[in-house]
């Protein structure tokens, strides 16, 4: 009997060994992780519960995000939106969005720390007439550049510049004077200050013109994001905003990333 019992309790101690060591490999296996440097790509899955106010309108949403990483310098990246129209009263599915970031140059160590190409496009999959759409494809190839502005790293740049391509839109309700085809193009310097181990934030600020013709339609953006490290390199937790000034629209959003 004495024999049997400590069989049970070796197997128990063994099995739980195991377990042990099979959590801590799953945990941290992926090694440390910095996102407060938007250049550095990760396998995570993001979850947005967003707020939209407008003069207009408002919208209640969530948005699903998921990145693919296959390697340090490339990642793929798909929006799923899903809101609800205040006005309307319709919920669906807005435009999705794809992003791809390719990055072949990082080295923190050095003030021009990182540099790489990205392509953003969105869909017109969601209905213009539920307010959940533009009925536009909207293309825009860019470059990053990361600037590293102290020894620690602590404060960074990361200045990007791309063009914008808007296709006509296709709804029926679209307003005549807005169905054509606009080139446009966007800066913005996403600054990142890291607060201590477990926080940082990042401000971005950003000059949107929608159409090089029309200087009446240009954008002045702010976004400010705070970043919190609930479970180091598998789960964070956030706040964004983002202003759109001109246009009075202003979004605020929680958001929870689990990394893959």
């Amino acid at each position: 009997m004495k024999l049997q019992q400590l069989l049970k309790g070796t197997k128990i101690s063994a099995l739980t060994t195991l377990l042990l060591c099979s959590f801590n490999t799953f945990m941290y296996s992926q090694g440390a992780k910095d996102t407060s440097k938007p250049t550095n790509v990760y396998s995570q899955i993001d979850n947005f519960l967003e707020y939209v106010a407008s003069p207009s309108f408002n919208t209640y949403g969530y948005n699903p995000k998921l990145t693919y990483a296959p390697s340090d310098d490339l990642s793929l990246v798909f929006d799923l939106p899903f809101r609800y129209h205040d006005q309307t009263k319709k919920f669906g599915l807005a435009d999705v969005r794809f992003r791809t970031f390719y990055v072949p140059y990082k080295n923190y160590e050095k003030t021009f720390g990182s540099f790489g190409a990205s392509v953003d496009i969105y869909a017109p999959t969601g209905k213009y007439e539920s307010g959940l759409g533009s009925s536009s494809w909207r293309i825009s190839p860019g470059l990053i550049f990361g600037l590293i502005l102290n020894e620690s790293q602590t404060i960074s740049m990361f200045p990007n510049v791309s063009y914008t391509y808007t296709s006509e839109p296709t709804a029926a309700g679209v307003p005549d004077k807005l169905k054509e085809t606009d080139h446009g193009w966007t800066f913005q310097i996403i600054n990142s200050f890291v607060l201590s181990d477990d926080m940082f934030v990042l401000l971005t600020p950003i000059y949107d013109v929608k159409d090089i013709k029309d200087s009446g339609e240009d954008e002045f953006i702010i976004e400010i994001e705070t970043v919190f490290d609930v479970f180091k390199d598998k789960f964070q937790a956030g706040i964004f905003y983002k202003g759109t000034f001109e246009s009075k629209v202003h979004t605020v959003s929680l958001f929870f990333t689990v990394f893959l």
